[in-house]
């Protein structure tokens, strides 16, 4: 099955649940490059650990990064309401704008 981590917070949650592994290897999973960059680190047992997510997922192929460019996000920020403008994030944003621009990825195609 195809999915699609639209935020850091997410990819960090199964990291720290332990399952982000199981997960690559059962599905093809797609990641905004903003929200590869935004995971640095997890939490496991009260103890920190930091993490190289790129080297560790992009460039092993276990899942597939995709970007959008400046203007696609900006785009997508006018297409919103101002309130929820200010709550995206930028990995989000970028997510959105992906979503946007290439269909098949999306989970329902209408």
């Amino acid at each position: 099955m195809r999915l699609w981590l639209l935020d850091a917070d997410v990819i960090i949650k199964l990291l720290e649940l332990d399952v982000f592994d199981r997960l690559t290897s059962r599905h093809e999973l797609y990641v905004a490059s903003t929200v590869i960059d935004e995971v640095k680190y997890y939490r496991r047992n009260g103890q920190k650990i930091r993490v190289d997510f790129r080297q560790t997922t992009i460039m092993s192929g276990r899942i597939s990064e995709t970007t959008a460019t400046v203007q696609e996000m900006q785009d997508v920020l006018h297409r919103l309401p101002p309130l929820r403008r200010q709550t995206l994030h930028a990995g989000e944003i970028e997510s959105l704008a992906i979503l946007v621009k290439r269909e098949e990825l999306a989970p329902l195609h209408l």
